[in-house]
């Protein structure tokens, strides 16, 4: 713990991997072979448990559980995997990430991902990159959410859900099918409302790209079919419908679509 800055009320293991400069607050608890990588900053009564994982430059606010034991009645504890925290994520206050529920099992938050407050991920979930979680935002098991997403406050994702690259998902609405990449989904029950065109101009994205994956999501939500490229079109289009095949290829639930 070279250089770091412990509070002499925190609790830390002394199998626990502390990196360079990692602040740990008061009451903190750092367990048993835990990893916590350089300028991490632990708030006070956080707890970072066995099985985490965390990177360089990790913000965990106060109360927040890392690594915790999946929900799964009955679970056996010598089942538990691991829980991965990518660098410069910022976990929130009373956020909780479960660990994987098997021996090779991870949950993973990607790096620059934001978890706001009490918002939960549960065991073997995927948060992609700079993906954002608002306040009180529930992730049930094996849910997936890609990539600069935006969950907006206390939505409740159903297990084994994806919810694709970029996509907006309104606050307070609950979720039990596939949101597709790219797309908004409001109301209850939920319905594919556009693209997502907040979002993607602010990943800055051209209006050349946002056209193309507009024509690709068009007749998957109204007609449930990918259009098929044509000889004219570039790369990029080639590597959206590449993208929006696979996620529907993935989906076990269904995709989420528009009214009729």
């Amino acid at each position: 713990m070279n250089e770091s800055l412990v509070h002499r009320t925190a609790v830390v293991d002394a199998t626990a991997k502390i990196g360079e400069r990692v602040k740990v607050g008061p009451f903190a608890i750092i367990e048993p072979g835990a990893e916590i990588g350089a300028d991490c900053c632990i708030g006070p009564h956080a707890c970072i448990a066995s099985s985490a994982r965390l990177g360089i430059e990790v913000s965990v606010g106060n109360g927040a559980v890392l690594g915790g034991m999946p929900q799964i009645k009955g679970f056996d504890g010598s089942m538990l995997g691991i829980c991965r925290i990518g660098d410069g994520a910022r976990i929130g206050e009373f956020v909780t990430v479960h660990s994987g529920s098997s021996p090779q099992g991870c949950t993973r938050v990607g790096a620059g991902a934001f978890l706001m407050a009490y918002s939960h991920v549960g065991h073997d979930c995927d948060v992609g990159a700079d993906a954002v979680l608002a306040n009180a935002v529930q992730l049930g098991g094996h849910v997936k959410v890609g990539s600069g997403a935006f969950l907006g406050g206390a939505a409740v994702i159903h297990q084994h859900c994806q919810v694709g690259e970029l996509a907006f998902v309104a606050g307070g609405i609950p979720i039990d099918r596939d949101v597709l990449p790219w797309s908004r989904v409001i109301g209850n029950p939920a319905t594919w409302a556009r693209m997502n065109l907040v979002g993607l101009r602010r990943a800055g994205w051209s209006a050349r790209e946002i056209g193309q994956a507009g024509r690709l999501l068009r007749d998957v939500v109204r007609k449930g079919g990918v259009i098929g490229a044509t000889q004219d079109e570039d790369e990029s289009f080639a590597s959206k419908q590449r993208m929006l095949l696979e996620f529907l290829q993935g989906s076990s639930r269904g995709v989420i679509r528009a009214r009729r």
